[in-house]
């Protein structure tokens, strides 16, 4: 899920991030949203497996690169596959993906103090 290549070549931001976002500190705003404020994603502990990308993430908005942060939302699990429908899977497969899905609420648990 994370790929930290990617986003060395961002612009960076004094602002911090949720104590649980695993990118380089300072990462810096992806993109605009459609009211021209400024968008980043936090990415928490990757959980995927052989089969699925999945993670946790939120997704800030900020009036400038210095804020104030206009909205955070609240962290939540990412699911992705190459395959729309997640594909097919034997037991195995589906056993490691059930195994990293609990793993992902449990880390979102201990991140929302749900």
């Amino acid at each position: 899920m994370n790929d930290n290549a990617s986003h060395e070549t961002l612009p960076t931001t004094n602002m911090p991030c949720p104590h649980w976002c695993v990118l380089p500190t300072g990462h810096g705003f992806r993109s605009l949203t459609h009211e021209g404020l400024l968008m980043r994603c936090h990415e928490g502990p990757d959980h995927s497996t052989a089969d699925v990308a999945i993670g946790l993430v939120a997704d800030e908005t900020a009036l400038s690169d210095d804020g104030p942060v206009a909205s955070l939302t609240v962290p939540t699990v990412f699911v992705c596959s190459d395959d729309a429908t997640l594909g097919r899977h034997d037991v195995p497969s589906l056993r490691r993906i059930a195994a990293a899905l609990l793993n992902a609420a449990d880390e979102l648990d201990r991140i929302t103090g749900s």
